[in-house]
């Protein structure tokens, strides 16, 4: 989702509410070209209900946001 990047970057996930509540914030130190898994859990442990969220990752001075959809 972010920008490209060489070496290893610090990668920030943040999960809002449909109404921009911050729900979880979790960060990462991650080598270039590799994926994080982000388990869809608050930041109190309990997992997220039904609904939208949405997802910003942030690396460097690059942010990205998009939408995530739970249906269990």
């Amino acid at each position: 989702m972010p920008q490209a990047y060489t070496g290893s970057q610090l990668v920030t996930v943040q999960i809002f509410t449909a109404m921009f509540k911050p729900v979880a914030k979790k960060t990462f130190t991650v080598m270039a070209g590799d994926t994080v898994d982000v388990a869809l859990v608050d930041d109190w442990g309990q997992p997220l209900g039904n609904g939208l969220f949405y997802l910003c990752v942030t690396v460097g001075n690059s942010r990205k946001t998009t939408s995530l959809i739970i249906e269990r």
